[in-house]
Parts: structure tokens; C-alpha cells; sequence
């Protein structure tokens, strides 16, 4: 559900996530994304070079980003108003849809679209125009990571908190901890003059062995009216008012495949077919990562398999653990359907700092131990695109807290551009293609 590298990686702010001729010498030629190295036998087309239009002044892009944003404004509002109108019949509900994508049970998998991980899950609240929510929650100790976020009719973020935030943030008005570690936020301090529907999304990255989020984990939705959002004070009112019940698995798996369907429709509408020098690179950061339920922690870069090619052998190391990196995971994933077929999380590929060598095949595993895939040796994994009717890739996925560290290794991936040679970033892996 936008969720994937169309959920973007954009910085909200820089310290918490609550407010992304060839000459015949060679030679380096930097431009705006990265680097191209030229030579007599070939030049280096940057995948994911800056659109700025014919004439070099990024006119025509800026007009189709308008264009886009208002496009994606009506197709959000008609979606919020279809999703809170179906509460007139069930009665107020929080938690009403789920992205959890299951590739071992079709019949519970939800929203597999715009490139979900497996081991993540988003559950969606949609607020009348009117209220603003408070939450009160505690966020799983085992989640891998965890966060609230609330977006606006476009998609947006305009307020987020997430696991780190919760542990770290000084108390004041609109936030206090419990002794019991229990959280209780007002995220709606911005809405008080702000029109329109929004949605809030309560993101999970489970551990393995975790299937889905428990309910009693589920954050406490409480429902007030936005005209006292900005002066509402968590503790002397709150008292008195009842949370929002929870739709129930059921429920949230239903409206989810039916969102899930709606957003692939719209995606695949509007997605821009590949171009050929976009295939057979390094990793990129893609950049059209911005506009559909943005989680400012998360980075992704890209690669697609070259027509010609049956395997992406896909090798590197997991990066070391540390506070502020708190997920890794590697993707196979469809182009055009925007599907995810396969998912290594960190732990899957053998913990932090383990080395891997993943291959991904469209060919079966006789391809794949042609390119030197040996079952059962150590660090090997097999991935299967599940055949192909258009382009596959792989996604490297990192999540950041904003700390300086994390800033610095973040600017390194978004600077990727699919060339060769790119060293020093933790976590990133070389692609060979067979």
C-alpha cells in the first residue's frame, strides 16, 4: 500500500521522526546523483538521474509533481471518506484495515503492493475531519521496530513517533510516560487549523516467530475534537472518555485486500516502464520514492535484472547492530505488479554482521547453482522471483533512527547511483547477474 520504495525515505527532521564525450582517457565525471565512469568502451547512464526537462529548468517536472500530488489528494480523500463512511454501519472503529503480507498463507496476506517486507505490518485508522487522535500504547518490547504515524489527504506525514521516540522523549504537553512505560500522545497539536481527512498508521517490524501483532499490543485509539486539539491536555481530560474498539483481524484482513486492490490498480495506472540503462546496475536509490504513506526512517535501494539474465547473485554482509540501525532486510520483488515475492530479514540471513550470498532466480534452482548456489552451504540463500511476465528486482531496506551516525550512512545511500566500485556503507551488497 505505497508502503514499499514508493513510501519514500524523506527526513522530517533531523533529529525525531514527529515532525528524504566520453573521452578516450577514463576519467570520474560527478553529476547531480553520483558519479559516471567513462571509458572508450562505454559510458555510465545514471538509472535515477534528476528529471529536469527539456530546456534544464525542471519546469515540466515541477508540473507533473503538482499534478501528481493533486492526483494522489482526490484518490486518498475518496478512499477516507469510502473507509469512515463504512463506520456508520459498524459504529466508530480503530484499527479498521491490515497490510500483513503472509507468503505462506494466501488466504491471510493482505496489501501485497508497492514492494511490502515480510515481516511488516501496517494497521490503518481513518479520522472524520472533525477529531483528532490520541494514543495511548506501549510499543512491543520484541518489535524490531515501531511507529505512529499520522498522514494527510496526500499521503504525507504530519506527525510521527516512533519506538526510539517513545524511550527518549522528554515529557510535556502533548507527551508523557507512565511509570509503567505506557505512552500517551497528542500527535493532533498541528490539526487544530488544519481541514481535511487523515489517516493514522501504527507500524510493526516482528522478529521471526512473531505471525502478527497480539491485540493487547494494539495502540489505544481515543478520538477528541480537533478544534481543542492544539490546548487538549493527555492527562486531566482524557480521563472519562472511552478508546475506539478495535475492528478485529477479520475485519482489517478483509478491507485490507480490498485496499491492497485498489492501490495496485492505481499504481500499475500510472507506473513509468523501465528503461533499459535502469537494469543490469549496482544498487540506486530510486527516486521516486516520495508522495504515498512516507516512513521517514526507512531507505531503500534498487536494482533490476537485465532481460537477457535468469539470476541476481546478491553478496555482501549484514551490517553490524548498533541503536540507531534498527532493521536490514533484502527483496525480491516484481516491477510492475509492484508484488513482493521474497523477504530476508537481518536475522533470516544469519544476525548482524553475517556474511550472505542470496541468489534470486526466475529459472529455478538449477540456474541458481549454475551461478554458484550451493544448498545448505554457509551464508547461501535461495530466492525465487516465481516466474516472470515483466521486470524484477532487488530492494535493500534499512531503517535509521535520526542520529548522526545514521545521517551520514543514510547520505551515502541516497547518493547510489548504480555504478561499480561504491565501498564503506555497511549493509551494502555487490550484484553479479548470470
Amino acid at each position: 500500500m505505497g508502503l514499499g520504495p514508493w513510501g519514500g525515505d524523506q527526513k522530517l527532521n533531523p533529529k525525531s521522526s514527529t515532525n528524504m564525450g566520453a573521452f578516450a582517457t577514463k576519467q570520474i565525471k560527478y553529476e547531480e546523483r553520483g558519479s559516471t565512469e567513462s571509458s572508450t568502451a562505454r559510458k555510465f547512464k545514471i538509472p535515477n538521474k534528476a528529471d529536469k526537462g527539456p530546456m534544464g529548468f525542471g519546469l515540466i517536472p515541477s508540473a507533473k509533481a503538482f499534478l501528481r500530488t493533486a492526483f494522489m489528494k482526490r484518490f486518498l480523500t475518496k478512499l477516507y471518506r469510502a473507509e469512515i463512511k463504512k463506520q456508520i454501519e459498524t459504529g466508530p472503529q480503530c484499527w479498521t484495515a491490515v497490510s500483513h503480507t503472509d507468503p505462506k498463507d494466501r488466504e491471510t496476506s493482505t496489501m501485497n503492493v508497492a514492494m511490502p517486507d515480510f515481516s511488516a505490518e501496517y494497521w490503518c485508522t481513518y479520522i472524520p475531519t472533525s477529531k483528532f487522535p490520541v494514543f495511548k500504547f506501549r510499543f512491543p518490547t520484541w518489535a524490531n521496530y515501531a511507529a505512529l504515524t499520522i498522514y494527510d489527504a496526500t499521503g504525507m506525514p504530519i506527525a510521527s513517533i516512533n519506538l526510539n521516540d517513545s524511550l527518549s522523549l522528554s515529557p510535556s504537553s502533548s507527551f508523557q510516560r507512565l511509570p509503567d512505560g505506557t505512552c500517551i500522545a497528542n500527535m493532533g497539536g498541528q490539526l487544530a487549523k488544519k481541514k481535511g481527512l487523515i489517516c493514522a498508521i501504527f507500524r510493526v517490524y516482528r522478529p521471526a516467530g512473531v505471525a502478527i501483532t497480539p491485540e493487547h499490543d494494539m495502540p489505544k485509539v481515543y478520538l477528541i475534537e480537533r478544534r481543542e486539539a492544539k490546548a487538549f491536555d493527555i492527562i486531566k481530560k482524557l480521563d472519562g472518555i472511552e478508546p475506539l474498539p478495535p475492528a478485529g483481524r477479520d475485519l482489517a484482513r478483509a478491507r485490507g485486500k480490498v485496499i491492497g486492490g485498489t492501490f495496485m490498480a492505481m499504481i500499475q495506472k500510472y507506473l513509468k516502464p523501465l528503461a533499459p540503462h535502469q537494469q543490469g546496475t549496482q544498487f540506486y536509490h530510486p527516486n521516486n520514492v516520495a508522495g504515498l504513506f512516507v516512513n521517514a526512517n526507512a531507505t531503500y535501494v534498487i536494482c533490476f535484472l537485465p532481460p537477457h539474465k535468469a539470476v541476481a547473485r546478491v553478496t555482501g554482509r549484514v551490517p553490524r547492530e548498533e541503536g540507531w540501525r534498527t532493521y536490514y532486510g533484502i527483496m525480491a520483488v516484481e516491477y510492475e505488479s509492484t508484488v513482493t515475492t521474497g523477504c530476508l530479514s537481518f536475522e533470516e540471513l544469519g544476525g548482524w554482521g553475517e556474511e550472505f550470498e542470496v541468489y534470486l532466480t526466475d529459472g529455478g534452482e538449477g540456474k541458481a547453482r549454475e551461478a554458484g548456489y550451493k544448498e545448505g552451504g554457509k551464508g547461501h540463500f535461495l530466492m525465487d522471483w516465481g516466474g516472470r511476465d515483466g521486470n524484477v528486482g532487488v530492494v535493500l531496506r534499512f531503517l535509521h533512527y535520526f542520529e548522526k551516525e545514521a545521517e551520514e550512512e543514510r547520505g551515502k545511500l541516497h547518493a547510489l547511483d548504480g555504478r561499480e566500485g561504491v565501498l564503506g556503507i555497511p549493509g551494502l551488497a555487490k550484484v553479479e547477474y548470470f
